[in-house]
């Protein structure tokens, strides 16, 4: 994918992100997933890193980049939680909400930087 795509795909999935956790619970579908909260939140926020990673181009090793973006994303999920539990009808902000995210984010960090890795070796 090109760096332009990238960007839009991190964006993109950013913004669906901060929609569905900023809507009143009242106004989201009922999805039977058998994931539970926390699961959901680890994988979303996987994902939002590996595609935030892929926006930046961040190396294979992780470095200070890196730890920055996990930094800048849990910051972004503690503003959220703390949304959540102050403006927005139905919902509660979660501590344990804010430590699935970050296990997401480092799973996200470990699984980007083992592909990173797959493609450097192939070429």
């Amino acid at each position: 994918m090109g760096l332009r795509l990238n960007v839009w795909a991190a964006s993109a999935g950013h913004l669906v992100l901060t929609w569905l956790m900023l809507t009143p619970a009242s106004g989201l579908p009922e999805i039977d997933l058998p994931l539970s909260d926390k699961g959901a939140h680890i994988i979303v926020y996987a994902l939002i890193f590996v595609l935030w990673a892929r926006a930046f181009q961040l190396p294979a090793q992780t470095g200070r980049r890196a730890m920055l973006l996990i930094v800048s994303l849990t910051a972004y999920g503690i503003a959220i939680e703390y949304i959540q539990e102050t403006f927005v009808l139905n919902r509660t902000g979660d501590l344990a909400d804010v430590l699935a995210n970050l296990i997401g984010l480092l799973a996200g960090l470990l699984i980007y930087s083992w592909r990173q890795r797959q493609m450097e070796s192939k070429n």
